[in-house]
């Protein structure tokens, strides 16, 4: 059985941007209630990670297909060599 990572792409995907709007009302609503926010500097470096894995998981999905492409092309070619020794 072959596992697809097509569908874990918008899944995970969703799954940020729900939690992106879920941090941000959290964070308003802590800092009206006197909240002080400590590092705020590291937000985007988690956010830059984040978007790398998502490229990351995009990435993986191409390369596979792209190599699933060659194997399929080298079988041909190997069938059509053993066929012309063949004749």
């Amino acid at each position: 059985m072959e596992f697809s990572v097509a569908w874990v792409t918008p899944a995970v995907v969703a799954q940020r941007l729900v939690g992106l709007r879920l941090s941000a009302r959290n964070r308003r609503r802590l800092c009206s209630r006197g909240g002080i926010e400590v590092r705020a500097e590291t937000y985007r470096a988690m956010v830059a990670l984040h978007v790398l894995f998502l490229i990351s998981l995009a990435n993986l999905l191409i390369l596979r297909h792209r190599i699933r492409i060659e194997e399929e092309a080298l079988r041909e070619a190997t069938d059509y060599a053993e066929r012309f020794r063949g004749i």
